[in-house]
């Protein structure tokens, strides 16, 4: 029997350690709730002051603005979406190709103008004539 109490003792202890733990993991989400909420209140706050007083005075924007800015907003997610499946129409290795591309005509910019230098050099030292590229037409990536 007092091994009985013991194991039950000893049972109950872990619960008591469990719950403890429990509890502070509710308060610590019930401080985080509670900040979120006093953020959010404040934003409201701060928005309420920002925006105009128009309409009836007491609510701030007019029904015919809040369905302008809700129209709005709807044609924004709208083309939100369609730009987003059209993004995902390209996979990485897409993006690994331009990034190449970039890579490779940077290289071919810095190989031209290498080039143009020694022509340049040559021109001066045999007295031939050399015009470089003009600067605006090439550009790195």
């Amino acid at each position: 029997e007092k091994d009985a109490l013991a194991t039950r003792l000893r049972t109950a202890e872990r619960e008591r350690v469990k719950v403890e733990e429990d509890l502070k993991e509710t308060q610590r989400r019930l401080r985080e709730s509670e900040r979120r909420v006093e953020e959010m209140t404040s934003e409201r706050q701060s928005e309420q002051r920002r925006l105009p007083a128009s309409g009836d005075g007491k609510h701030g924007a007019s029904e015919a603005e809040l369905r302008k800015q809700r129209e709005t907003i709807r044609k924004l997610q709208e083309d939100n979406e369609d730009l987003r499946a059209e993004l995902n129409a390209f996979d990485s290795a897409f993006f690994d190709e331009i990034e190449d591309l970039k890579y490779n005509h940077n290289e071919m910019v810095k190989l031209v103008d290498r080039y143009e230098t020694l022509l340049h050099h040559l021109s001066t030292k045999y007295g031939f004539e050399f015009s470089p590229a003009a600067p605006g037409r090439r550009t790195r990536a």
